[in-house]
């Protein structure tokens, strides 16, 4: 399956300001992949935080005019806008990613290459200890087949709300502003419906996790290591303002950009 468009979220968070010019313009000078950022907020947000559109594409779309958050700065209805956003290129294959997540290495691309159009792949399926929840980043399909999955609506505020029906059905995300709410639900519909769905296994933790420049770790590499490609990504330290030197020397390093 090759990847038409890679989708990311983001609202006026400041933790997450600036990591979208800097992935979509790996994604587009390296891999070729069209990257798309689904904005929750304003043009007025987007200029003040200058955010590019030279190598991507942006669509806003509304916050929600009612807490849906308990209150929490962290919204978790943004990143169920990286499983809404597919559903506007019905027939493109789309992958979902979190915006600090740097790609290093074409592992990934590699991995899923002879997969069918027809397939809905969780990328990193047995990431979790829990055998039927996944992360939300790097589900590949059509457009199509996103909103065929989960039922989604064309109306983004409806389709936010109808998820956040479903909060109690989980638990221990009320204390957090049901932050995971979009990976407690996604999951369970997968689960659910596993017709048509590729489970990558034994991919994230043998060969994804330890590659990574993490940061959780720091920003440790080895210069050689990272120049030929054997990091799978850089799950970047935030706010990206405190770092973005070193961010840059890693993706220099790793592309030539």
């Amino acid at each position: 399956m090759k990847i038409d468009r890679v989708i990311f979220c983001l609202d006026n968070n400041p933790n997450y300001a600036g990591f979208w010019n800097i992935n979509s313009k790996v994604w587009k000078n390296v891999y070729n992949v069209n990257p798309t950022l689904i904005y929750v907020g304003d043009e007025e947000d987007i200029d003040k935080n200058n955010i590019s559109r030279e190598f991507g594409e942006i669509i806003v779309l509304p916050p929600s005019p009612i807490d849906l958050c308990n209150n929490f700065r962290r919204k978790w209805y943004i990143t169920w806008a990286l499983f809404y956003g597919p559903t506007l290129f019905p027939d493109e294959v789309c992958m979902t990613s979190g915006i600090d997540q740097i790609p290093l290495s074409w592992s990934f691309i590699n991995k899923i290459e002879n997969i069918s159009r027809e397939k809905y792949i969780v990328g990193f399926a047995d990431a979790y200890s829990d055998p039927e929840l996944y992360p939300s980043s790097h589900h590949v399909a059509l457009g199509s087949h996103f909103k065929e999955k989960y039922d989604i609506d064309e109306d983004w505020l409806w389709e936010i709300r109808k998820v956040y029906q479903t909060r109690n059905q989980f638990n221990n995300l009320y204390d957090a502003g049901y932050w995971g709410l979009d990976e407690s639900y996604s999951s369970k519909v997968i689960s659910s419906k596993p017709d048509g769905i590729e489970f990558i296994k034994n991919f994230f933790h043998p060969l994804w996790a330890p590659r990574r420049i993490d940061r959780i770790w720091g920003l440790k590499y080895d210069v050689g290591k990272l120049s030929s490609g054997w990091y799978s990504e850089m799950h970047a330290p935030r706010p990206l303002r405190d770092y973005e030197q070193e961010v840059n020397k890693i993706i220099s390093i790793a592309h030539g950009i």
